[in-house]
């Protein structure tokens, strides 16, 4: 019930005594009595009828009345009676909200009977809510999130709109962050977040602060209407209008603190409503009339408009009080902002066009202007000008000629003279007395070396068919030859990537064929490197056969790989200069683009064709023919001595690959070998039992050294047991890297070492060699272990092969030990595991998945976070500048060697670490290795 009190002048006693036909029903769950000066009283009773005491919160959910005391019957002291209002301090009130909340304790079935007394000059709007406190916090916790999003936003849109003004300097965008804050303002007063944030001690400010913001705001937003629909140009009748607003809402702003809320909310009211329509007029008039930005300010205004006439009848009184009238400012202002930002987007877009649109005229018109002028000079000057444009082009011709040579000629001296020296001293060890180790080593040289020469030249050569200056020679070939060459260059790339690598060669070949040898041989490079670059499991082939085609012979040479293969656009401009797959494999890959193209050409002199098979994920296959020129085979006696030797004889051959073995048996088949084959020990040592039995001895047993997980030689051992086959020679295929011990292959009787991947003419070799009394028990066969255990061990982290043998070697020649990391990631995690495995580490500081600078980096954070003692990286590098250098130390490495390194450099370098290392130990009581 209420009882509305005129003059104000009852007390409580008074209003406990009045009969109970002058209080009037409440209808409305929210009670709203419009701008009123007189008292109301309201009276309620709250009742709890469950069993347990219940601790509740009674929330006045309208924020801006003056005056609100809370009375108790009966009365309990000292929380009632209880005075609120927004005249107070709000450090004065009872629980920190933005609501008038007065805490109310019930006992089980306990009524409670409440009187409250509301004066004020805003609107008498009393919303009473009884909340469990449970209950209550969990719907503020909604409640504040939406309203944390609703004032996010408008901050977020006053800032953005700051910057774009500070950025373009248009005055709209000032404008219209300013009315943004006044809206944000009033919201923020309205509903009690200004008082509880910003000016809690200032209940005066509070008072006015509604009145204020809606001053700021109108004035702004006027200003913003002015700017953005240029009413001054467009409209001057409205351009006036709406400057009466602005100004109107400045005086309101001024006089909010000097006149009764009550008679400036009814001003701003009035003029807000005024204002609201001129607007919506002006803004309908320019859309009328075309103007783009018009269509989302009108949208706008309509919206704001419609809220504001609601928000108004609300506070009168007309409306009831609910949810969407409470809060239709903040959903008609969001909406508001959102669309005026648009409009104002679209505004400065068209400025945009416009003014490039002028920009084009004036171009365009500068254009025909230069363009007469032109034609002018044109006209008068023509005969002369074609006549020193083809003198011109001649001399550029004979000049741009004279160059390509003189380049060609400079850089073919520049670069082969060096290289020229390497692969001359290759040659020349090759006479001096070596090991079989030794041997197999200089043929890496060598066949690096020239690789590396084959790849150096890729430029020369395409400049020289470029300028048709590439001239092919015509000499003997032996195409075995040449084939086990090229293939020899990938072994230890196949070695590392675990790839099976097979080398198939037509017995149907002459001996000898015409052509050039260097050409040849650099296009099987480039399609072999190809097919390693692009291959990472699987396996490589190369073939060479015979075929006729239209009557004349050719040759026929095939790489097959099971790669990533290519797709179909991309193989029509596969053989194009400086063309890769797709613009990520020369990142991935590396590489020129150079060698397919080369290729092509080459073949083309050569007078043949080279095409491309390919399912991207399955592989790809290069084929290229050239015709046969043969040559009547000097080497033929030699041959024919062989194929009579190895005739008919008996060789057992125990490898884990069928396709290795399947070659094998094809290749022997011409020779007419009796070639018997097993993919296991166990299978080896059945074919032994039967050749034994039908007293059919092998001449040769040839075992895999990696079978069963490396135990190949178990094979021997087991024949020796069984007394089988005293009498056959034994071949061990061994992988580069590691080989078995020198002391093991002894014991197990092994009479010869190839090293894989095997090719045909290897293993056609040693037969003959057995046949002839020539095959001796190896001198060594161990790539990577010394002698004796060094007391040292370093941790090598290299990717290339080559390097990692020549570091390796240097490091076996001062008695160290030593592990090998093919990455970074590699070496970090064999350090992490056993750290206190290696005194020092040499790191290469360019390698794939993490670099040395990178793997250094984490090393010494993982040092510092476990306290372990700083281990010594030494960086190895092809880069001598100085800032690669600095860069070495900013990631921690103690010490720098430049390549190609040098076994002195290197030893100095290990030994002054170690001699420190033995230094500390010594101070520490520690034990000391030696170097060597």
């Amino acid at each position: 019930d209420y009882l509305r009190d005129p003059g104000g002048t009852r007390d409580w006693a008074s209003v406990q005594a009045t009969p109970p036909d002058q209080w009037q029903p409440v209808l409305t769950d929210s009670p709203s009595f419009g701008f009123d000066t007189a008292t109301y009283w309201f009276r309620f009773t709250l009742s709890n009828q469950s069993s347990e005491p219940l601790d509740g919160l009674l929330e006045i959910a309208y924020p801006i009345l003056d005056h609100v005391t809370v009375f108790a019957v009966p009365g309990r002291a000292p929380a009632f009676p209880l005075t609120l209002g927004d005249t107070l301090p709000y450090s004065e009130r009872p629980l920190d909200h933005h609501n008038f909340l007065i805490p109310v304790s019930l006992e089980a079935d306990q009524r409670q009977q409440f009187y409250l007394r509301v004066q004020t000059e805003s609107a008498v709007q009393v919303p009473l809510i009884f909340w469990q406190r449970d209950a209550f916090y969990q719907d503020r916790q909604r409640y504040l999130m939406g309203q944390g999003l609703y004032f996010g936003m408008l901050v977020v849109m006053i800032l953005y709109n700051l910057f774009i003004f500070f950025t373009v300097r248009h005055p709209s965008y000032i404008y219209y962050a300013f009315s943004i804050a006044g809206i944000g303002l009033f919201m923020a007063a309205l509903h009690g977040f200004g008082f509880q944030y910003l000016w809690p001690q200032w209940p005066v400010l509070n008072q006015s602060a509604v009145v204020a913001s809606l001053g700021v705001f109108g004035c702004f937003a006027s200003a913003f209407t002015i700017s953005l629909l240029q009413l001054k140009k467009n409209s001057p009748r409205y351009y006036y209008l709406l400057l009466t607003h602005a100004i109107l809402y400045a005086w309101i702003l001024i006089f909010s603190f000097l006149l009764p809320y009550k008679l400036s909310i009814l001003i701003a009211i009035v003029v807000g409503f005024t204002a609201c329509t001129s607007s919506l007029l002006s803004g309908s008039y320019l859309l009328y009339r075309g103007l783009r930005e018009a269509r989302y300010y009108v949208l706008a205004y309509s919206t704001l408009m419609v809220a504001s006439i609601i928000m108004s009848l609300n506070k009168i009184g007309i409306v009831p009080r609910n949810f969407f009238t409470e809060h239709s400012m903040q959903i008609s202002s969001m909406m508001e902002v959102v669309l005026l930002s648009f409009a104002l987007a679209d505004r400065i877009n068209q400025e945009r066009r416009q003014k490039y649109a002028a920009q084009q005229r004036a171009l365009e018109n500068e254009k025909l202007l230069r363009n007469e002028r032109e034609r002018y000079l044109e006209m008068e000057f023509n005969a002369k000008v074609d006549e020193l444009k083809s003198q011109q082009k001649i001399i550029e011709a004979e000049a741009e000629s004279r160059t390509k040579s003189e380049f060609l000629a400079t850089m073919s001296h520049e670069i082969r003279t060096p290289m020229n020296g390497v692969l001359g001293m290759a040659e020349l060890l090759q006479d001096t007395p070596l090991s079989p180790q030794q041997q197999q080593y200089l043929k890496v040289i060598n066949s690096s070396g020239k690789a590396l020469l084959n790849i150096i030249n890729d430029v020369l050569d395409y400049s020289k068919i470029a300028a048709g200056k590439m001239e092919l020679e015509d000499i003997d070939i032996n195409l075995e030859n040449l084939c086990l060459e090229c293939a020899s260059v990938f072994f230890v790339t196949a070695e590392r990537k675990r790839l099976q690598f097979l080398v198939e060669i037509d017995s149907n070949l002459p001996a000898q064929i015409q052509g050039d040898p260097t050409r040849l041989r650099q296009i099987l490079l480039n399609l072999l490197g190809n097919a390693f670059k692009f291959t990472q499991q699987g396996r490589i082939q190369l073939m060479v056969s015979t075929e006729d085609s239209s009557g004349a012979a050719q040759l026929r040479f095939q790489v097959a790989d099971t790669g990533i293969g290519i797709p179909e656009p991309i193989r029509q401009n596969l053989f194009s200069a400086f063309v890769q797959a797709d613009s990520t494999t020369t990142r991935q890959f590396g590489g020129t683009g150079l060698g397919l193209t080369i290729s092509q050409r080459l073949v083309e002199l050569m007078g043949g064709l080279i095409s491309v098979t390919s399912q991207p994920g399955q592989g790809s296959r290069f084929c290229f023919t050239i015709p046969l020129r043969s040559q009547p085979p000097r080497a033929a006696p030699l041959q024919a001595e062989q194929y009579d030797a190895v005739r008919n004889s008996h060789v057992i051959l125990v490898d884990e690959s069928a396709e290795f073995l399947d070659l094998m048996q094809r290749q022997a088949r011409p020779w007419g070998l009796d070639l018997h084959t097993a993919q296991s020990i166990e299978q080896g040592l059945e074919c032994c039992r039967q050749a034994a039995v039908q007293v059919r001895n092998p001449v040769l047993l040839v075992v895999s050294s990696t079978l069963e997980n490396n135990h190949g030689l178990a094979c021997f051992s087991r024949l020796d047991q069984a007394q089988l086959l005293p009498e056959c020679k034994r071949v061990v295929l061994t992988p580069l890297r590691p080989t078995p011990a020198n002391d093991a292959l002894q014991q197990a009787g092994v009479h010869h070492v190839i090293q894989k991947p095997v090719m045909w003419p290897q293993l056609r070799e040693a037969l003959f060699d057995v046949l002839c009394g020539r095959l001796e028990a190896p001198q060594t066969a161990q790539r990577n272990q010394p002698a004796q255990r060094a007391t040292r061990r370093v941790l090598v982290a290299e990717d290339n092969p080559i390097n990692q043998m020549v570091v390796c070697r240097m490091l076996v020649k001062m008695g160290v030990e030593y592990d090998v990391a093919d990455n970074g990631r590699q070496a970090l995690d064999m350090l992490l595991q056993d750290y206190a495995l290696f005194d020092a580490v040499l790191m290469d500081c360019e390698m794939p998945v993490l670099d040395g600078y990178e793997a250094t980096r984490l090393l010494r954070q993982q040092e510092a976070k476990l306290q372990r003692q700083r281990k010594p990286v030494i960086a190895l590098t092809a880069h001598v500048l100085t800032e690669h250098k600095a860069r070495a130390e900013q990631a921690g490495m103690d010490d720098f060697l430049c390549k190609p390194l040098e076994f002195e450099e290197l030893q100095a370098k290990l030994q002054a670490l170690f001699d420190t290392q033995d230094a500390v130990a010594d101070r520490s009581g520690g034990d000391r290795r030696l170097l060597g």
